[in-house]
């Protein structure tokens, strides 16, 4: 047992620091080119890879690509390909999934008896207020949760990226992941309430819920709304 605990905790430091060196990388390359294109940071996250090269080598601006700060932009992998897709695409299946969103019916049930389960990655009950990370608060997790205490941290998942503010959550509720991912092992080594695999705890818990995080039944109770 001993020896399973210092390779999980092996592990975690490694992931995490090689995980961080590769965001950290990441984020200042994409800085770097806002500020020397003097373009909004927004706009660099809304263009493909592709995108990108085609303007650094001054073969097209972001205005001949139609690329704005509002576009709509995601990505399919079929086998071992990957597809962009943009706007109109990604409404149309967006309006399809939720005709055929096999979740509605655990949403409803969660509304009606103030309730959200999911599996336990880390034990303890806490009541706290709810500040959500979606996907693409990501880039701007310091506007959503820096200097923020307290809080419930409620997301999708949880990334390397934003560990120094999950420094500062009593809790983690994730709609994704398994007892191995990055919030689990996080919980772990922060001895953090953490309730995982939810599924639908982002798209029923708003900002500012009072919740009560059960984390030895694998239970959130909304509290007050």
């Amino acid at each position: 047992k001993d020896l399973i605990e210092i390779l999980t905790k092996i592990r975690w430091e490694i992931s995490t620091f090689v995980e961080e060196f590769d965001w950290a990388a990441y984020e200042n390359i994409l800085k770097n080119i806002s500020k020397n294109l003097k373009i909004p940071r927004k706009i660099i996250d809304k263009s493909t890879t592709n995108e990108l090269i085609s303007v650094l080598n001054n073969k097209k601006t972001f205005e001949e690509l139609k690329v704005t700060e509002d576009r709509l932009f995601g990505i399919i992998l079929e086998g071992d390909n990957f597809y962009t897709i943009f706007n109109e695409q990604i409404r149309k299946i967006k309006d399809y999934l939720g005709e055929k969103n096999t979740l509605k019916k655990s949403i409803d049930k969660a509304n009606e008896t103030n309730q959200i389960k999911g599996m336990i990655a880390q034990k303890g009950i806490v009541k706290g207020k709810v500040i959500k990370l979606l996907e693409k608060d990501y880039p701007n997790a310091k506007g959503v949760l820096g200097g923020k205490k307290d809080y419930i941290l409620v997301t999708p998942m949880t990334r390397p990226e934003i560990v120094q503010y999950m420094k500062n959550a009593i809790a983690f509720i994730t709609d994704e992941g398994g007892i191995t991912c990055h919030a689990s092992i996080v919980a772990r080594e922060m001895k953090k309430p953490c309730i995982i695999g939810t599924k639908i705890a982002t798209k029923v818990l708003k900002d500012g819920d009072l919740v009560e995080v059960d984390a030895n039944k694998g239970v959130v109770r909304i509290l007050k709304k």
